[in-house]
């Protein structure tokens, strides 16, 4: 009887939330893709929107931080294509951490459970069907139908977010470890943790990867998923992680996470040795081509790639037959990676504190995507629920 009493109070809690919320205006960071042409910028705007209201299978989260990273960039850089593509308006962001601020009718006892209101979390920015070929098979990072956080489907630089309660993960342990705005700060971080996790460890039906620990790894682009993909390989038992970065200010936080060597690409010719694992971060084709070329990839190794940037590739199968390598596209964090980079950064053996290297308004991000201003590490904005 007490614990049904709880659960009606609770289910009043949320009801009486949405009846406060119902006509309150929360600010949303609003891509326009199709009102850019090719040669216009991509129109972004804040705006005043209704508070969303969950559908039978999702959360509402109340947002507090969400990361600004590269997917965000080339989203605008590529705001004319994506129109052409149909894609709609949408509210971007796709990795975050948040509060949970209520729930859909049709979730049953055990998510709202695990999920209770105030529970904080994150979740995977790829919201798969759950029911095609690729997902009854174990790959829903490739599912047929799927929808895209931020990019398809309504994202995380909001006030407020809705997202299916299966693609969340809870973020109490860091909670438990690190308190609440630490774990709220460090866990808006586990999409690129999550994607660098499966690009080291994970096939694409879930098994082992090849990965052994004294490894030696080369990671193009340290923007934030290289970065995390160097901390993890560090943390793992990585031999030697190596770096080639085109910023000078990428390549000093690079070496600050551990990589023994950190390289302008035009200095590839230089590196030494073979790479049991190359991790193609950036979107560098033609560097891959120019490491197997030049014998760098060792027999059997992985070549992981995690940009998506439409750019077209040219490789000598001859390199590729004679080393044994594998090109392996990367995509999502689906498959309960994040649980297991939650608990990694409990334990404190990641330094996800040397990635984030500012935080940001909402106002302030709209004007560094309108400038296309990166920098050296992980942007977070930070929201008023934070």
């Amino acid at each position: 009887m007490q614990i049904e009493k709880q659960r009606e109070e609770k289910s009043r809690g949320v009801e009486s939330f949405f009846a406060q919320k119902k006509d309150q205006a929360v600010k949303a960071l609003r891509l326009h893709a199709e009102d850019s042409t090719p040669q216009e910028a991509a129109r972004l705007s804040v705006e005043e929107l209704p508070v969303p209201q969950p559908a039978a299978d999702e959360l509402l989260i109340r947002v507090s931080y969400s990361g600004l990273g590269g997917g965000d960039f080339r989203r605008v850089e590529t705001a004319s294509r994506l129109a052409r593509a149909g894609l709609p308006t949408v509210t971007m962001g796709h990795e975050f951490s948040g509060i949970v601020a209520g729930y859909g009718s049709g979730l049953n006892e055990d998510f709202r459970a695990q999920f209770g209101v105030g529970t904080p979390i994150t979740a995977e920015e790829i919201l798969w069907c759950g029911a095609c070929g690729p997902c009854r098979s174990a790959q829903t990072n490739y599912c047929e139908n799927l929808r895209v956080l931020g990019f398809s489907s309504d994202g995380a630089h909001a006030e407020y977010v809705t997202v299916p309660a299966k693609n969340c993960w809870s973020l109490q342990p860091l909670v438990d470890q690190l308190g609440l705005d630490s774990a709220l700060r460090f866990g808006s971080l586990s999409g690129a943790y999550g994607l660098a996790y499966r690009a080291l460890f994970t096939d694409e039906r879930g098994g082992a990867h090849g990965w052994l620990p004294g490894d030696r790894i080369l990671i193009l682009g340290a923007g934030p998923v290289g970065l995390a993909v160097l901390d993890l390989a560090r943390a793992a038992g990585a031999a030697e992680v190596q770096v080639l970065e085109v910023d000078p200010a990428r390549r000093h936080t690079a070496r600050e996470l551990g990589a023994a060597l950190a390289l302008a690409p035009e200095d590839a010719d230089t590196l030494g040795g073979k790479y049991d694992r190359v991790i193609d971060a950036t979107g560098a084709p033609e560097l891959i081509a120019q490491l197997l070329d030049g014998k760098k990839v060792a027999a059997g190794a992985a070549i992981s790639m995690l940009a998506h940037t439409g750019l077209s590739a040219a490789y000598q199968t001859e390199a590729l037959i004679s080393s044994g390598a594998r090109l392996v596209g990367v995509q999502g964090q689906a498959g309960g990676v994040l649980e297991r980079v939650v608990r990694m950064l409990a334990t404190g053996c990641l330094q996800p504190e040397k990635l984030i290297r500012e935080t940001i308004t909402l106002e302030t991000a709209l004007q560094r995507l309108l400038q296309q201003k990166k920098c050296e590490g992980k942007i977070l904005v930070q929201h008023g629920n934070a």
